[in-house]
């Protein structure tokens, strides 16, 4: 187990280094990962800044693993967001959790104590840095509500500045105080919930036509999600590796995608995660919900054997599949299949086989 480890952190890091990241984002905790963090990393990746951003949750002092060190060491710039249950004098003088933390790295890198030593100066240098505290800069609702405090500073100027229109201040006032009072939610208490809620709900996603290259890893999060539909996607190049995570998918449209997207969609893959733990091999067998697969108008010559053995699939379309030649064995689940205008469409033997045995079944 620990070989097999070692192999996966050493293939994960390999991966990497052919990468070479514009940021690496340093953070820690949930408040930070599900706030900030998440907006700074949509925006950089928005802006094609490529960013490294680690999806496992490392506890405080475990041992770093070969993969992150290399995105650390490879990045170009690192930006550094403290928790704000994270006191930045704890950090500048290293006391507290983060000297426990440091203490754990010292343990387990006594081969390179210089290492530490250097993450020790940086993080020095990084809390003496000016920066922005975010919780600083956040409105309390009932701030606004009574407009005290930041808000009331505000309109304060407001009314200095505008003088000759006393009206239109008091207007902004009775207009900031009706919004307060509406029912809404506070982002800061029910960001995560609100979220989870509508990852829940979104059922159906329809990108018919678009000009995606590629789907968002981020689509593992859609855990409520049923019918996909991908119809003449022409530039999309390939499907996520956490692809298979999506559980509740029952149908799948890839209609006039590219035969790189399925030759993906059938190929099993072995990633390693970037703490160096293994990951189970992702195939359509990770999609254990899926009943419908629509491979209609894609230039496939062969389906792949594996296409036998998800025992749940119901309906399989490929119509006007110019250039299939052969249908392998199908699950036996198969209740449609839709060949329809499959114009090189040779060999059937696997329906054969299967009206054979359905006559041995029936003797």
């Amino acid at each position: 187990m620990l070989a097999s480890t070692s192999s996966s952190s050493a293939a994960a890091a390999d991966m990497i280094k052919a990468r070479t990241y514009d940021v690496f984002l340093s953070f820690r905790g949930e408040d930070t990962r599900d706030g900030f963090v998440s907006h700074l990393y949509k925006d950089l990746r928005r802006k094609n800044i490529e960013t490294f951003i680690d999806s496992e949750k490392l506890p405080r002092g475990d041992e770093i693993s070969e993969a992150l060190l290399t995105a650390i060491e490879g990045a170009r710039v690192s930006v550094i967001v403290f928790s704000k249950d994270v006191d930045p004098s704890d950090v500048r003088k290293q006391r507290g959790s983060v000297a426990d933390a440091f203490s754990k790295h010292e343990a387990n890198l006594k081969h390179d104590v210089e290492k530490v030593k250097s993450w020790r100066s940086a993080l020095t240098s990084a809390a003496n840095l000016s920066g922005w505290n975010s919780q600083v800069t956040r409105v309390d609702p009932s701030d606004v509500r009574k407009q005290r405090g930041s808000v009331a500073d505000a309109f304060s100027k407001h009314e200095a500045n505008l003088k000759h229109d006393v009206e239109k201040v008091k207007s902004w006032r009775s207009a900031l105080t009706s919004a307060a009072n509406l029912s809404g939610w506070n982002s800061q208490v029910t960001r995560r919930s609100i979220l989870e809620t509508f990852l829940k709900r979104l059922r159906d996603i329809d990108l018919n036509g678009t000009t995606l290259k590629e789907l968002p890893t981020s689509v593992e999060n859609l855990i409520g999600l049923m019918e996909l539909r991908l119809y003449n996607c022409e530039n999309l190049v390939c499907l996520p590796d956490n692809f298979y995570k999506l559980k509740s998918l029952h149908h799948l449209h890839l209609y006039s995608c590219s035969n790189r997207v399925v030759k993906n969609l059938f190929s099993a893959i072995a990633v390693a995660s970037l703490t160096g733990r293994p990951e189970m091999q992702k195939d359509l067998h990770g999609l254990s919900s899926l009943k419908t697969l629509d491979l209609s108008g894609t230039n496939i010559e062969n389906l792949p054997t594996t296409i036998k053995q998800p025992p749940w699939l119901e309906e399989l379309i490929l119509w006007k599949c110019k250039r299939l030649k052969s249908l392998p064995e199908l699950p036996p689940s198969l209740g449609h299949l839709d060949a329809h205008d499959c114009t090189s469409l040779e060999e059937v033997s696997s329906i054969k086989k299967l009206f054979e045995q359905a006559l041995l079944c029936k003797d």
